[in-house]
């Protein structure tokens, strides 16, 4: 920018040098505006209405962040009243923002309206650049892989697209409608300058010509601006054949003075408009205005030698009030900018101090970023600092606010590891549950689902995403299992009792019972006594396991005496308890439920085998899936052998 401000300068004093060189009358004028210029020093002159020239990106929702510096730097943020209002923006919601573009558009000059829709445009970036964040930040602990995550897009972002490529258009054609207006009066002043030269060589009457060139000169005057390119060469032809005019027609001294007295009065209305920018409250608007003055003064000739001096020190005592008036607001802008940096600067300290802390825990993450949250909100309620350490001040924020995001990303991935684990091991849990959920050894199923239960509480926390459904598996098979517990126990107590009776009675027989010499009568006497056990029923749960020891020490100490093997005893029992369904009416059905007990039992290993082997495909490698995968295989050996020995009794009984 002070490139350009240097620029616009030299312009200027280049075409001071030109009209000097050209003519001596110009001279007088040109010195009191080349003195007025040079009191304009380049750290003073700030042009900020280049908005127009940068391209402006179209889908706002999509940038990941504007370059601050560079529309912060396009806004002239040393206007009191811009700064107010960049500060007003920065409160705004995007629906608020959205309704405040729609507003502007409404303003008939699209230029004027520039650098608030850039202001418009800046706050609503970062309120998307915000949103971004934190969304990204709640997918990644939901889970989420960052590289898929996808930034926001809402309906109020599409109607702010639309209204901002709407102000686009609007502004290329206004720019389009300005160049070739600047064409147009371009082509004009040449034509000017044409009639003047046709002047010069003129057979008219002196009047009939001074009158045609003054026509020419309001002609002239009235005429818009011009292409700046072309300006300087312009200035330097006008003046240049002005000053062969007056030299062609040789006007009297009179006709001078008259020219003069009409310049007189034309820089008597500059200074009266110059002196009406002391009461603008804009510091900005009454420089630029100033600026187009000195061009003006620059444009009208010269005036009577004893109004000289007086007129040009008029004008230069206002410019120099504007000058000190404008000196006085920057140097009381460095002042708050000084103190904005000292808050800013704290709060980056507070934001470093943050991150160095040690946390061990998803909440010790989440009240941080809730303080951090706050501490951006603050920073958002805080001017600029000075443009020396604006930039710095600003990245040195954003680094620990990103370090911290980033710290946090790390954890949460570590997690996820962790909770992938664990699912394993819960799912394990879940499959053993469902294995044992229809058991109706009451006893030992009761044993082994408490041990489930104290394992799953023991296994940390699992994915969210699967942490309500794979508790609700495991919740219905442990449900199961003590549902059915319930019901049976509820209807069986006074029958027990009865039963408990009866095997007391039948232990006490076997064990006093004197069996004879006849091996053959002794087999088929036990064979009896375990008939009758199977006969009478439960017994309650507290006297099953005890009763039954002694019932069965008693019956396998006869077998000894018997010298019959166990496997033979096995079988031989099975046989017997097969064999003594003919002698009952209800042997057919008992013989039907043997065989659907046999069928079911033996499709459910066959279920649980598939089941492993499906789950052993999908074990991740590592170790405490390897230790898993050790499980599955043993329990399906395990399985295999329960449906041979299953094989073999339903042969039994499909040959009796």
């Amino acid at each position: 920018m002070e490139n350009m401000e240097n620029n616009s300068i030299k312009l200027i004093s280049d075409e001071l040098d030109s009209v000097q060189e050209q003519s001596s009358t110009v001279i007088e004028d040109t010195a009191e505006t080349t003195q007025s210029i040079v009191d304009y020093t380049t750290e003073e002159i700030e042009l900020t209405d280049q908005l127009a020239q940068i391209e402006e990106p179209t889908d706002i929702a999509n940038e990941e962040l504007v370059d601050t510096k560079q529309v912060i730097a396009e806004i002239d943020d040393n206007d009191a009243a811009m700064l107010e209002l960049e500060e007003k923006m920065s409160k705004m919601s995007k629906v608020e923002l959205t309704e405040e573009l729609g507003k502007l558009l409404e303003s008939d000059d699209v230029n004027a309206i520039k650098k608030r829709v850039s202001m418009v445009r800046l706050a609503y970036t970062r309120i998307k650049s915000d949103e971004n964040k934190l969304a990204l930040a709640d997918f990644i602990s939901g889970g989420g892989e960052e590289i898929a995550f996808e930034p926001l897009f809402d309906e109020i972002d599409a109607d702010f697209n639309a209204t901002f490529n709407k102000y686009k258009q609007l502004k290329k054609d206004k720019d389009a409608l300005l160049e070739n207006d600047r064409q147009a009066n371009l082509k004009i002043k040449m034509e000017i300058l044409d009639e003047i030269k046709k002047l010069i060589s003129s057979e008219e009457t002196l009047k009939k010509t001074y009158d045609e060139f003054r026509l020419l000169q309001d002609k002239w005057s009235s005429t818009g601006p011009v292409p700046p390119k072309d300006l300087n060469n312009l200035l330097q032809n006008y003046h240049h054949h002005v000053e062969l005019f007056f030299d062609f027609v040789k006007l009297n001294n009179e006709m001078k003075d008259l020219d003069m007295r009409k310049n007189l009065e034309l820089k008597i209305e500059l200074c009266e408009k110059a002196e009406e920018l002391l009461i603008e409250t804009s510091v900005n608007k009454s420089f630029q205005k100033l600026q187009d003055y000195h061009l003006r003064w620059k444009e009208i000739g010269p005036v009577p030698s004893d109004k000289k001096d007086d007129i040009w020190e008029r004008f230069k005592t206002v410019s120099d009030q504007l000058n000190e008036r404008r000196k006085d607001f920057y140097d009381k802008q460095q002042v708050e900018r000084e103190e904005n940096l000292v808050k800013k600067t704290a709060l980056c300290e507070k934001v470093e101090q943050i991150i160095e802390l040690a946390f061990e825990s998803t909440k010790d993450f989440e009240d941080k970023a809730k303080e951090i949250s706050e501490i951006q909100k603050e920073w958002k309620t805080i001017g600029f600092a000075p443009k020396k350490d604006n930039d710095e001040i600003w990245r040195r924020f954003k680094v620990a606010n990103d370090k911290f995001f980033d710290l946090r990303t790390d954890f949460y991935k570590d997690i996820k590891s962790e909770r992938t684990d664990n699912l394993n091991k819960k799912l394990e849990l879940c499959i053993n549950a469902e294995s044992m959920q229809n058991t109706t050894d009451w006893k030992q199923g009761t044993t082994d689902f408490l041990r489930l239960q104290d394992e799953w509480k023991k296994i940390g926390a699992v994915p969210p995403k699967y942490s309500d459904k794979i508790w609700k598996r495991f919740r219905a098979a442990c449900d199961a299992f003590f549902n059915a517990k319930s019901t049976h126990f509820s209807s069986v107590g006074d029958q027990q009792t009865i039963n408990l009776n009866l095997k007391k009675e039948l232990v006490d027989k076997v064990e006093n019972f004197v069996f004879n010499d006849n091996s053959g009568d002794n087999l088929n006497i036990l064979k009896d006594f375990q008939r009758q056990w199977m006969e009478i029923g439960h017994v309650p749960l507290k006297d099953k396991d005890r009763l039954y020891k002694q019932f069965k020490a008693a019956i396998d100490k006869h077998f000894e005496n018997l010298k019959i093997s166990n496997s033979e005893k096995q079988s031989y029992n099975y046989k017997s308890k097969i064999e003594s369904y003919k002698d009952n009416s209800d042997g057919s059905k008992q013989m039907s439920q043997e065989k659907r007990f046999i069928t079911n039992k033996m499709a459910t290993l066959k279920s649980d085998i598939a089941i492993w082997e499906n789950n052993i495909g999908f074990l991740s490698k590592s170790k405490s899936s390897e230790t898993l995968r050790n499980q599955y295989l043993e329990k399906i050996e395990q399985a295999k052998k329960q449906i041979e020995e299953l094989n073999s009794k339903m042969k039994l009984i499909n040959s009796i």
